[in-house]
């Protein structure tokens, strides 16, 4: 990108960035939303909009915002490696993340989440970017830094970020789509949009990443469920009672003590949650009494029980009489391979849970984090939030799937 004014050469962008620098310079547009892939290329992207719009006028005042620190800290850093030695640079403030311009210019690189979003309150900016939006509240934008743009002459925001469901990104980027919304632009961009991207990295993707992850993160797909993991949650439900047949049960055990709690779910054969125990604060020897009248109540079910950290309660449970019972040790490569089992018996409508909520908030919030970088995923719920019922029923899924397909060698303790 060359800047005739100052003879600067910025970046070179690809086609897929240059429709989003179009849009961004279109004076007739505000509003700019840009729906992108992994290893698309935005970050520098980001960078290079916010130096040129510095360069094109004096004395802009422009913020790109980040969800976290570590994420700031990163962009302010390659923007400084890029450019610390730039004719145009007149300071860089590594302590505050500031950029100051040889015109008056400044670019300021801010945190978004809250409570250190609410230093951006009064502030007056030209433009200002938002990268990962979906990770920051709406209220950010709503409340904070849309009215930061007030008085200027040519207000323009760009909204950067991987989809993460029908969120306040998606109604921003199906603003842009709107013919009636003039000021409002929408891009998408998927990972094939960046020529550079190695196409065996693609390839690989999609052999490795499960149909939902690859659909949000590759083809940068909005799709349904809040961003959350798991598919079609509230139509996979059932409101009936159930009561122990002569069927064989499965049954999975997720421990915890004090703030987190002990879950047992039992599933019947043909996939639906017949019942569910879930308790806390409760002394290890009270839960094994607990666990093992309930698990009798299904008449000793299958069962799988997570072991990684109080081994001694499989034990204490065979000796309490249960039967049937095995361990399962939870680690990276166990805990991904039945959390996507249970993604896909979703997908597929082969499982059916309690129309609780209580328990369908638990599957809804579940998601995952994806590190492009090493390519690992990790499960889990948002920080202060619970899974321990969809561990426990991943677990009681796996043993269930494991029984009915190998039952011939399916050997566990208390059972001849």
């Amino acid at each position: 990108m060359l800047n005739k004014k100052s003879d600067i050469t910025l970046f070179t962008p690809h086609e897929g960035q240059k429709r989003i620098i179009q849009n961004v310079f279109d004076p007739k547009i505000n509003y700019v939303t840009a729906a992108c892939g992994r290893r698309f290329g935005k970050s520098i992207c980001n960078i290079n909009v916010a130096t040129k719009w510095g360069l094109d006028k004096n004395e802009q005042n422009i913020v790109i915002v980040n969800p976290s620190a570590d994420q700031k800290n990163e962009m302010f850093s390659e923007f400084d490696r890029v450019f610390f030695k730039a004719p145009f640079i007149k300071s860089i403030n590594r302590s505050e993340n500031d950029v100051l311009f040889q015109n008056g210019s400044q670019i300021k690189f801010r945190i978004g989440s809250f409570p250190a979003a609410e230093n951006l309150r009064g502030k007056r900016n030209d433009l200002v970017i938002i990268d990962e939006a979906p990770l920051m509240r709406k209220d950010l934008w709503d409340s904070i830094l849309s009215h930061t743009l007030a008085t200027s002459k040519n207000p323009t925001a760009l909204f950067t970020s991987t989809p993460r469901g029908r969120d306040w990104f998606y109604t921003n980027y199906v603003n842009g789509t709107d013919p009636m919304l003039k000021n409002w632009a929408s891009v998408h961009a998927p990972s094939s949009a960046n020529p550079l991207v190695n196409r065996d990295f693609l390839d690989d993707m999609k052999r490795t990443l499960s149909d939902k992850i690859y659909r949000q993160e590759i083809l940068a797909e909005f799709l349904d469920d809040n961003g959350g993991l798991f598919e079609n949650i509230y139509s996979n439900t059932h409101g009936g009672l159930f009561f122990p047949t002569n069927q064989d049960y499965y049954a999975g055990i997720d421990v915890g003590f004090i703030k987190d709690h002990t879950v047992v779910t039992v599933f019947d054969e043909a996939g639906n949650m017949v019942d569910i125990l879930r308790f806390n604060e409760v002394e290890m020897r009270d839960s094994v009494k607990r666990i093992a009248k309930f698990l009798k109540k299904w008449r000793d079910p299958f069962t799988q029980i997570e072991t990684n950290t109080y081994q001694g309660m499989l034990e204490m449970l065979v000796e309490e009489g249960v039967e049937n019972i095995k361990g399962f040790n939870t680690n990276v490569k166990t805990k991904k391979e039945i959390i996507e089992d249970l993604v896909c018996a979703f997908q597929e409508r082969t499982i059916k849970i309690p129309n609780e909520e209580y328990l369908l908030n638990e599957f809804a919030q579940f998601e995952y984090t994806y590190n492009p970088k090493t390519r690992h995923i990790s499960y889990g719920a948002p920080q202060g939030g619970h899974d321990d019922i969809v561990i426990s029923t991943a677990i009681a899924w796996n043993c269930r799937k494991w029984h009915l397909t190998h039952n011939f060698d399916f050997h566990f303790a208390g059972r001849a």
